[in-house]
């Protein structure tokens, strides 16, 4: 059996639409490096039945773990635990790989002993497909020490990290809670120092399907999971000391503040008075404790107009982000 040089985690609940493409595009030319974990989080449809076909066929890299439903966070727990790869990674079982780069990933991986490989992605609407443009575009093709880099913002999907960094500083997640992606990248952070970015697009993010995290309808449904998760990103940033809490770690705060922010203030036509509420003790909270990202995010003007006016302007900009679709 070839040596595994990445350990995916797929995270697949009720994914029967979705979950053949998704496996699919894990049949790279030396799939046999590869470590694929179906994590079938109590799925109710045929989501157990196509696991087990490639699974079947293909039994040195298909792997299926049956689990009782626990969410996202949850099947990552698991995951880590498990992984055998000298590499992880993670893919929702709606999404899929480009197959092509996919091998490309490996290859580099297989020569590797840095601690995060970045990749690329695309997103894939019903109408359009959208390449996306990384932040840390000028250092494509670049091997650096992390504090080299002036930006290192990426979502999980673009990133291979080495597995022995992730267990060593691995946080479990908190079950039957969403966005807590946010808290799986936060939480490695402090602890990378060397990083490869890669410039070609493996991941292929699906977007505008019901029941998504970041749909309206399941923001208005979670919200107080935003709020959850915001709270245990302070928390474990307040117990870092000067030199973990870098620049990167305080981007990452600062720009999952920003993005949860603006969650809150599209779903605020849901109960004003109480969204309301939550969300001037996050903004209390971060002045207090995070004054210097508090006074950075003073740049986004509808968080600006909303400290200005003691918040008294909540409705207004809460109408008006629902008006233009745009967020703060």
């Amino acid at each position: 059996m070839a040596k595994k040089i990445l350990t995916i985690a797929v995270c697949a609940y009720n994914m029967e639409e979705y979950l053949e493409q998704a496996l699919e595009s894990c049949l790279i030319e030396e799939h046999d490096k590869l470590e694929v974990l179906i994590m079938n989080d109590g799925s109710t449809d045929r989501t157990e039945e196509i696991a087990k076909k490639y699974c079947n066929e293909y039994p040195d890299t298909f792997v299926l773990i049956n689990k009782e439903n626990g969410g996202w966070g949850s099947n990552l727990n698991e995951a880590v635990k498990l992984a055998k790869g000298k590499y992880f990674k993670e893919m929702d079982a709606d999404d899929w790989f480009e197959t092509y780069n996919l091998q490309k990933l490996v290859n580099i991986l297989e020569t590797q002993d840095i601690e995060v490989v970045l990749t690329n992605h695309r997103y894939c609407y019903p109408d359009r497909v959208v390449d996306n443009v990384p932040k840390w575009s000028k250092y494509r093709g670049s091997d650096m020490n992390l504090n080299d880099a002036d930006c290192f913002y990426f979502p999980i999907w673009d990133a291979a990290f080495l597995t022995n960094i992730v267990r060593e500083h691995y946080k479990n997640l908190p079950k039957h809670t969403l966005y807590t992606d946010n808290l799986f990248i936060l939480y490695l952070l402090p602890y990378i120092k060397t990083v490869k970015f890669v410039d070609f697009v493996v991941y292929n993010y699906r977007l505008g399907r019901d029941g998504q995290s970041v749909n309206i309808s399941s923001l208005k449904k979670h919200y107080k999971e935003l709020v959850y998760v915001l709270k245990l990103a302070f928390d474990f940033c307040e117990k870092l000391d000067k030199e973990k809490m870098n620049k990167h770690v305080n981007e990452k705060l600062t720009s999952t503040y920003v993005i949860f922010a603006g969650y809150l203030l599209k779903v605020g036509d849901m109960k004003d008075a109480e969204i309301k509420k939550y969300f001037v003790k996050l903004e209390k909270k971060l002045k207090r404790d995070f004054n210097e990202i508090y006074k950075q995010t003073n740049k986004r003007k509808k968080l600006f107009l909303l400290r200005i006016t003691n918040y008294a302007a909540f409705g207004f900009v809460v109408k008006f982000i629902k008006k233009t679709g745009k967020g703060i």
